[in-house]
């Protein structure tokens, strides 16, 4: 009886402890989401205040003028540069991908708005080199995610 009293008494320390690992497993899955959250929602408020400086004809079917585009070259210099630190981001895994998604599907919209993808292509035209990682996503037509990407082979 005395055996009996101690294998049910091991076998209740053991469960305690599985019980525990698993609360404290929990609780790191949740620190960690919560972080990611804490994370996105800092860069989604980066953009808000980024398309701040940019007057709503940027976001319309119809091309910017001449002089108003070239005004604006910092603006979408600097959203460029957003974007493509977003791409790296999501790359690194510090993006979760239902974020990602709806980031990626918002760049692709952006992009294809005359002003912002005729900033985009005379910035490119300028250095080839800059924002690399979202040139490579719309290269790609915005269907890989980042995080599978393998490195690009350099070609001489």
């Amino acid at each position: 009886m005395n055996t009996t009293i101690s294998t049910m008494l091991g076998d209740a320390v053991s469960l305690a402890t599985a019980l525990g690992v698993l609360v404290a497993v929990f609780q790191l899955w949740q620190s960690i989401r919560l972080r990611r959250t804490e994370f996105e929602d800092r860069i989604e408020n980066e953009y808000r205040d980024l398309i701040r400086n940019l007057p709503y004809e940027v976001f319309l079917a119809a091309s910017l003028d001449e002089e108003m585009q070239k005004n604006l070259r910092d603006e979408f210099y600097r959203y460029f540069d957003f974007c493509n630190g977003q791409t790296i981001q999501r790359r690194r895994r510090r993006i979760g991908w239902r974020t990602w998604d709806n980031w990626k599907d918002g760049i692709k919209d952006n992009l294809a708005k005359p002003s912002f993808k005729k900033a985009f292509e005379q910035i490119l035209k300028d250095n080839s080199k800059t924002f690399s990682e979202l040139q490579r996503l719309v290269d790609e037509d915005f269907a890989r995610d980042p995080v599978g990407w393998r490195p690009r082979s350099s070609k001489s």
